[in-house]
């Protein structure tokens, strides 16, 4: 039995109903997939501090060792404390770690008899205040609080606290 013509395909009003609405679905994804907002920024960043506080704790208890996070504004990196020579020395495994652009850190120490303040020289050989988050060979840690905010609204993305064992984190409250 042959076919009609109105069975063999699509018709060209189909084809372009199927294209719009291929249109539509690909903007909306490349809205919502789109370039990073600095709050999405902010909170990965804020998750990764995180994640790297409760690794020194753990490192800590494991090597028997002291650790230092140094904080600025703009970046941290971790310290390890070599008590052969007596000093600190940079974890080769994390560099100092620069913040995304329009971000900025503020630490604020509970106790100062347990944290160091200081400065650290720069690789232009400027010098900036560091505030520095100690982790003991027991697993406590320098009581502190820090938050993660947004440099032009002040708007807090991520903050950090802790009491000296544990770390607890909060998204996106306002100073």
């Amino acid at each position: 039995m042959p076919l009609s013509p109105r069975q063999r395909g699509f018709t060209l009003v189909e084809i372009l109903i199927v294209l719009l609405l291929l249109g539509i679905v690909t903007s909306l994804a490349v809205v919502n997939v789109g370039p990073p907002s600095l709050q999405r920024m902010g909170k990965l960043e804020g998750s990764r501090l995180a994640s790297l506080l409760e690794y020194m704790q753990d490192q800590s208890l494991l090597e028997y060792r002291y650790y230092r996070l140094s904080v600025t504004p703009d970046e941290y990196q971790v310290f390890i404390f070599d008590e052969a020579k007596e000093l600190w020395v940079m974890d080769s495994a994390d560099k100092s770690h620069r913040l995304p652009e329009g971000l900025k850190l503020q630490l604020s120490l509970k106790d100062d008899s347990v944290a160091t303040l200081g400065t650290l020289v720069d690789g232009r050989g400027e010098s900036m205040a560091v505030t520095n988050v100690l982790v003991a060979p027991d697993g406590s840690l320098s009581p502190f609080s820090l938050a993660l905010y947004e440099n032009e609204s002040k708007l807090v993305v991520f903050s950090l606290a802790s009491d000296g064992l544990n770390i607890s984190s909060a998204e996106g409250r306002k100073e």
